[in-house]
């Protein structure tokens, strides 16, 4: 049954890529077909091999995860030394973060079509493929093991929610799953997801998360966060600092800022919105609500300044490394909360709201702790003030989370026994 899945797959990719470069060419966004022809050659693996064959195939869809493996990529280069190293991404973006782990190649994967797929296996002949987090394509996963090279999942995860909609198709998933020789799991939680989709429990290793072991316990921008907060005339004033921060939570400072300055007349605000084109809005709004700004762009500063904009990339950690207490976004905005962790590593306190479900493991051990405290709009202004004013209290939350968030490290070294031995 899953390999007739399959096949209907593949008889339809041709009529669905006609129709898709025809949308493409009737709409306003046809000037992207020229990347795509640019890119055909490696889509279509029609392009010359860039290494030899016996690779260490990494798979990562883009940026994000790519970047994921930059210490499993370190080890994997002292450890075999003598062996090509291959990084496939989905997406241009993706090929430009692999190429800097200084692999042996850094291509685009080829689109999931069979033909495409098998193509590419016998052109690199590669030892074993890793797939990092959820990009399991069926077909690559297929030639792979035509080819009897191995599959392993690494940084393996999956939801509840999307092993619930492969269930839908769960003779598929099954056939698929089963062509998969090994996996580590970020989470029990997704391990457990890949045994109710049929992959057998001796395959599967909790790992651990691999992004957690390249958390930055020495910011690299940490001097000029300093120089910033000396120009304020900030370096002695308790500090909260709002990471990835997203409209409702930047509201909900504007309406209890007042109430923030009248118990803590000292308090200052860094606040490092997650989208920084909205710079300008978020601007215009703390103003409004009589809130005096700066922008990190504006190198003069401004002393009179209650609140920083950071309207630049790379410096959170950073201005989290001077904070007295950190807001995580993400979390009162309905985002599912960006990384707890990096506030954690540094051993700064946090607040966040209930909204955490991208890392449930993580916030859940945080709040239990003692490292993190969970608030609502409502408790936002309250929380933040007890916590300002509570010195012991906050220090304590402080070495709680650096605690915790090395109880979250170590992934790197769970995964590699692993890909020894598929690599033996």
């Amino acid at each position: 049954m899953g390999f007739i899945a399959l096949l209907i797959l593949n008889v339809l990719f041709v009529p669905a890529a006609a129709g898709f470069l025809l949308f493409f060419l009737l709409s306003p966004r046809r000037s992207l077909l020229k990347t795509l022809l640019d890119e055909l050659p490696e889509r279509c693996a029609l392009s010359a091999p860039k290494t030899g064959p016996g690779a260490v195939w990494l798979h990562a869809a883009s940026v994000g995860e790519t970047r994921s493996l930059a210490l499993l990529v370190r080890r994997l280069r002292a450890e075999y030394p003598k062996l090509p190293l291959l990084i496939s991404t989905n997406t241009a973006a993706g090929k430009k973060a692999a190429e800097t782990l200084s692999p042996d190649a850094a291509v685009l994967s080829p689109l999931d079509f069979y033909p495409f797929t098998s193509a590419f296996v016998k052109k690199y002949r590669p030892r074993a493929l890793f797939i990092a987090e959820r990009d399991l394509w069926p077909n690559m996963i297929s030639a792979a093991k035509a080819a009897d090279i191995p599959v392993c999942i690494v940084n393996g995860r999956l939801s509840s929610r999307s092993a619930g909609r492969y269930a839908l198709a769960c003779g598929f998933m099954k056939y698929v799953f089963g062509k998969i020789s090994g996996a580590c799991a970020q989470t029990e939680q997704d391990a457990a997801n890949y045994r109710a989709l049929g992959m057998s429990p001796s395959k599967i290793t909790v790992t651990g998360n691999l992004k957690y072991d390249l958390l930055e316990r020495q910011p690299t921008k940490r001097d000029e966060a300093r120089r910033v907060l000396a120009r304020l005339a900030w370096t002695n004033s308790p500090l909260l600092v709002l990471g990835s921060t997203h409209p409702a939570e930047e509201q909900m400072l504007a309406r209890e800022f007042s109430r923030l300055k009248s118990a803590v007349p000292e308090v200052k605000i860094v606040l490092a919105p997650r989208h920084l084109e909205r710079t300008a809005q978020i601007n215009a709004s703390m103003q409004e609500a009589e809130i005096k700004t700066a922008l990190y762009s504006e190198q003069d500063g401004n002393p009179g300044a209650d609140c920083l904009i950071v309207d630049a990339m790379g410096l959170l950690t950073s201005f989290y490394s001077f904070a007295t207490l950190c807001f995580i976004g993400g979390t009162i905005a309905e985002k599912g909360g960006h990384n707890m962790l990096e506030a954690a590593i540094l051993g700064k306190p946090m607040i966040a709201g209930p909204h955490y479900y991208n890392t449930p493991e993580v916030a859940v051990k945080l709040i239990a702790d003692g490292a993190a405290f969970q608030i609502s709009e409502e408790t936002f202004a309250d929380t933040t003030i007890k916590l300002l004013k509570a010195g012991p209290e906050t220090q304590n939350a402080g070495k709680a989370a650096l605690e915790t968030a090395l109880s979250f490290t170590g992934a790197t070294d769970k995964t590699m026994p692993v890909i020894r031995e598929f690599l033996a």
